[in-house]
């Protein structure tokens, strides 16, 4: 289906619907994965915890945490849109 805004909803309140065939156990798990990381840092400030994947903190270096079938660190692939957009709107790059 692709992503569609509010899409991720489901995944972050955790309500993906049972009988639902939009969905399958991939997607379940990484919903309950997510809730736990909002959990968890609503609960500590750390995202963090027992069997989840390392949260790495943002530190400027334009990495991002992509959340799917596998949970890594990558570089942003939107970099250069990134700089687009703060010279379009009079951003201050640093």
């Amino acid at each position: 289906m692709g992503a569609w805004h509010s899409g991720e909803l489901v995944y972050f309140y955790g309500n993906i619907p049972n009988n639902s065939s939009l969905y399958d156990v991939s997607d379940r798990e990484l919903s309950k994965t997510i809730v736990f990381y909002l959990v968890n840092f609503t609960k500590t400030r750390n995202p963090n915890g027992d069997k989840l994947p390392i949260w790495q903190p943002s530190r400027g270096d334009m990495k991002i945490q992509e959340l799917g079938d596998e949970i890594t660190v990558q570089n942003t692939p939107y970099l250069e849109l990134y700089d687009i957009l703060d010279d379009m709107y009079g951003y201050q790059t640093v």
